[in-house]
């Protein structure tokens, strides 16, 4: 994306790759037709003090490659200059942009592992649970990024905001209809009866929830709860506190309940 300024044109690539504005400097130094763009930049990927971190490379010097300030091109050019996110940063929505354009909702692209996620999901299986754990877990993949996304707008549009930084213009966003996408469900499972104490004489008491307990109605291996945490309830000396995960001993007739 070039822009034109006093001191010539100065041309942004949206781009993290390693020696980006080196390779674009060099390939303009040698093209007779493109003697107007006298610096390359692109970017690092992280925020400097201004805005977005740049490295710079001009074409009378293409090998020499060094860092400037997002604010420096932003007075440059006399106008707040547009940045996408990382998900989003693709030429089929980076073409959109045009000054005073609103803002491109664009959907960010499935990874490899969701795209194998959903295909899995549409082979037949013997029962829906299969079926329906690989898409919920494809929709937790897409939620996941979605979420990063988001983050990473806020964090780059907040530094913009920040005395020492430069309007920053958010040129594309994630559309918000239909978002988050359905996920599994955390289910935890409550003992709610008492817990005798272990007989005096036991040194090495066993597992009691491998042991002792009886399994809940509910499973919480289930492909819908994958995430599924196991409380004990609260002690006798009125602590709020529970134990996750080591649980104390129960008798087998503990009725078991699941709550969602």
């Amino acid at each position: 994306m070039d822009w034109d300024t006093d001191l010539g044109i100065v041309r942004i690539v949206h781009t993290t790759r390693h020696g980006a504005a080196c390779a674009m400097a060099e390939e303009l130094a040698e093209d007779p037709g493109a003697q107007g763009v006298i610096t390359v930049c692109a970017l690092l990927g992280d925020i400097g003090f201004s805005g977005p971190a740049l490295i710079a490379a001009d074409t009378a010097q293409p090998f020499l490659e060094y860092e400037t300030q997002w604010g420096l091109v932003t007075r440059l050019v006399g106008q707040p200059l547009p940045w996408w996110p990382r998900a989003l940063r693709r030429s089929d929505v980076i073409s959109q942009w045009s000054p005073g354009a609103p803002v491109t909702l664009a959907e960010v692209l499935p990874d490899e592992k969701e795209i194998t996620l959903r295909q899995a999901a549409t082979v037949p299986w013997p029962d829906d649970a299969a079926k329906t754990a690989l898409v919920d877990l494809a929709n937790s993949l897409r939620n996941h990024d979605i979420d990063s996304l988001n983050s990473e707008i806020r964090i780059f549009a907040e530094h913009g905001g920040h005395p020492h930084g430069d309007p920053l213009l958010i040129a594309a966003r994630h559309p918000t209809e239909g978002y988050p996408l359905p996920a599994p469900p955390t289910v935890i499972c409550s003992l709610q009866a008492g817990a005798p104490s272990l007989p005096a004489s036991s040194s090495k008491p066993t597992n009691p929830w491998r042991s002792a307990c009886t399994p809940p109605p509910i499973s919480c291996r289930s492909a819908r709860a994958p995430q599924c945490a196991c409380e004990a309830p609260p002690p006798a000396d009125g602590g709020t506190s529970s134990r996750r995960a080591h649980l104390p001993p129960c008798t087998p007739s503990s009725p078991v309940t699941p709550t969602t």
